[in-house]
């Protein structure tokens, strides 16, 4: 009987351990901002871009990302993402017409590597 609970304790620890690698990263960007969750979440769906991309016959700004990943899904397009410091342009095209959002960043992204 102790073995039995020992081997449930074991796979308790174990599933909160893999939830929390799961998990994690989601929960840091969300409390990052916006643009972070956006980045974390659709990570897949993205292509970025240097320069915003030309609008042949206008620009429909959206209401939210989501509406704009909807879109993605339904054209079966890319989105592109384009970063000027805090702010974050998306874009979606689909004949001739270009879907943004532009999302803002509070806190500037974390830079990896060491300091000498």
């Amino acid at each position: 009987m102790t073995t039995a609970r020992a081997v449930s304790i074991l796979g308790l620890v174990l599933a909160v351990a893999v939830g929390a690698v799961v998990i994690g990263p989601y929960v840091v960007a969300r409390r990052r901002g916006e643009a972070a969750r956006v980045l974390a979440e659709y990570e897949g769906m993205l292509v970025s871009i240097s320069e915003p991309p030309a609008a042949e016959s206008g620009m429909i700004e959206v209401r939210s990302f989501d509406d704009l990943a909807r879109l993605s899904e339904r054209t079966g397009r890319m989105i592109l993402h384009a970063e000027a410091g805090p702010e974050h342009h998306f874009y979606l095209q689909d004949g001739g017409v270009t879907y943004h959002i532009r999302l803002l960043d509070p806190e500037p992204p974390v830079e990896s590597g060491g300091q000498s």
